[in-house]
Formats: structure tokens, C-alpha cells, sequence
């Protein structure tokens, strides 16, 4: 699937996410579905740097969270990891002085 994108389009998008730049993500991830037939969210996940860095990271990472939207979806945490009831106390809790 990577070696469909080329280095250039790869850099467009990561330089894109890292800056936060919407409008260019979205139009080259349009380009680019639109030539090699894959979602945006697969470009997306295919789209690394030489440090496996993907376009997610690099938003992220740059404090653009609402630039990448997610492309899996994202369990309830609450009840996917229900508390546990008899659960021992944190090991902070222990170190209190009196």
C-alpha cells in the first residue's frame, strides 16, 4: 500500500498534518484516493516517515488534535475496562506520612 504513494505525496501529508493545515490534507488525500482507489483513512495509516511516523502522530504530536480524524474506531473505554472492584490502592496511596 506505501509503496503506492510516492515520497512526495507521503511528505505533502505529513507536512500537512504537523502544521495543521485542513484544507491541504483533505485536498491531497483527495488526490491521492482519488488516483490509487484507497480511503483516506488507509492513505492515512500508509502515509510513514523514515521513523514509521504516521500523519496521526505528526498532528498530535504538534497539538492538532482535530486534524486527523481517527480512522479506527475507538471502544467505549469505560466499558471495554470495567473497574475492578476488589483492586489494590495505587502505590502512591502508601507512601502517605502521618
Amino acid at each position: 500500500m506505501a509503496s503506492q504513494l510516492t515520497e512526495d505525496e507521503i511528505d505533502d501529508l505529513l507536512y500537512a498534518a504537523r502544521t495543521g493545515d485542513n484544507a491541504d490534507l483533505t485536498a491531497t488525500l483527495s488526490a491521492i484516493a482519488a488516483r490509487i482507489a484507497l480511503s483516506p483513512a488507509e492513505i492515512l495509516l500508509a502515509a510513514r516517515d523514515e521513523s514509521k511516523a504516521t500523519c496521526l502522530h505528526m498532528a498530535t504530536g504538534n497539538g492538532h488534535l482535530g486534524t486527523c480524524p481517527c480512522p479506527h474506531p475507538t471502544p467505549n473505554v469505560r466499558e471495554a475496562n470495567p473497574p475492578k472492584r476488589n483492586s489494590n490502592p495505587p502505590p502512591f496511596a502508601l507512601c502517605r506520612t502521618r
